[in-house]
């Protein structure tokens, strides 16, 4: 048996849809569409009147490891060119640049049905081989015919390097989330629109108080959003600047040690903080944590989110 064939059913994609804007732009939004689908049952990333999907384009190369970047970007480019593909931001930090996407699936239509000069003809060297049905009129018939990816070294591939094909389109698929994905649609996912304007506030505090977040800086904040009250959030984030504790090992240690002491809502805090100054102790509740102000032990070196 070859390694380079499968024995499960391949990524497919409709011939008629390959045959009028190429099978490299029909394979990335056969993707794209099955990724705004699951959002769609989940009812997850509604904004203007349409479900989104988001990604960076180092991450959609993950999908498709035998194109290279600058490919996947002239294949996003054409999508949206034809008017395909609708491009957006409702990331909630200011600092996301993660694009999002959705289909014109009227534009679709139009495309695949309207007049052959509106794309470009498909440069499929020799990847598809349709059979013709009785009746070449019959676009039904045609579009049941579908095409599968038999070996990656088939396709274009600007850096001509061989790699395992991608899984079959299906439920199966890995939903592992991205270091680079949307901030927002993480907590969209989880929680609900009604918290963003919270969480809008804990990454604008520390962007403002600290330094500027990067992508892992992200991820541990999206992970304390989840998991403890955003007025609390702050109250620590306030609580290691005071302290001039910029650092994201000092700030959990105060979330862990408030949660240990059962305290949910700032006037919980407050009256925490009372008590501990009227017994002649700090009133920031951290002296339990063996963290540092400098960060040093690092908790989060093998952070692992499931967002």
């Amino acid at each position: 048996m070859s390694k380079l064939l499968f024995d499960e059913a391949p990524l497919v994609v409709d011939t008629v849809l390959a045959t009028k804007i190429g099978v490299d732009a029909a394979l990335v939004l056969q993707q794209i569409h099955y990724w705004i689908e699951i959002n769609r049952k989940k009812n997850n990333n509604f904004h203007e009147g349409s479900y989104w999907t988001y990604n960076s384009i180092k991450e959609w190369n993950k999908c498709f490891p035998f194109y290279g970047e600058r490919t996947i970007q002239r294949i996003f480019k054409k999508l949206k060119d034809l008017g395909i593909l609708k491009v957006g931001n409702f990331n909630i930090a200011k600092f996301d640049k993660t694009s999002w996407y959705s289909i014109d699936y009227d534009r679709l239509t139009q495309v695949v049905e309207g007049n052959k000069e509106e794309v470009e003809p498909s440069r499929q060297n020799g990847v598809i081989e349709e059979t013709k049905s009785a009746n070449d009129g019959d676009k039904m018939a045609q579009r049941e015919r579908q095409i599968g990816v038999t070996t990656a070294t088939e396709w274009r591939n600007e850096d001509d390097k061989m790699a395992e094909p991608i899984p079959e389109i299906s439920t199966e698929i890995s939903t592992k989330t991205s270091t680079e994905a949307s901030s927002a649609s993480k907590l969209d996912d989880d929680r609900g629109k009604k918290n963003r304007e919270g969480v809008q506030k804990v990454f604008e505090f520390f962007e403002s108080n600290f330094y500027l977040p990067k992508q892992y800086d992200v991820e541990v904040m999206i992970s304390w959003c989840k998991n403890y009250p955003i007025p609390i959030i702050l109250e620590a984030m306030k609580e290691a600047k005071r302290y001039n504790a910029r650092n994201l090992n000092y700030i959990e240690s105060i979330l862990i040690t408030w949660t240990n002491e059962g305290i949910a809502t700032v006037e919980a805090l407050e009256s925490y903080k009372i008590a501990k100054v009227t017994k002649g102790g700090k009133n920031d509740g951290s002296s339990k944590s063996n963290i540092s102000a400098d960060g040093s032990n690092d908790k989060y070196s093998n952070v692992g989110l499931s967002l």
